[in-house]
């Protein structure tokens, strides 16, 4: 199944077309790398990096590069752009 769930049998009423009922597994191992990767901070580029990505992903046509990148600048130049 999707999401770390399971297919369990069922008695109950159907909720999937074969009579399954999703139960969620417990993965502690994956709940704690995220939970560390959540908490690590990650590095920021400096805002020379950021203009020559802005710069490449102008010449490229990748507007979705382009208004990513923007907010980061806007962000290490101390802008309010979130």
């Amino acid at each position: 199944m999707r999401n770390g769930s399971a297919a369990v049998p069922s008695t109950a009423p159907a909720h999937t077309p074969r009579g399954y009922v999703l139960a969620q597994v417990n993965r502690p191992t994956e709940y704690k790398a995220l939970r560390q990767a959540a908490q690590t901070p990650s590095p920021t580029p400096d805002l020379l990096t950021v203009f020559d990505s802005i710069l490449t992903a102008h010449a490229n046509g990748d507007r979705h590069g382009l208004s990513l990148l923007g907010h980061a600048a806007a962000r290490l130049a101390g802008g309010t752009a979130r």
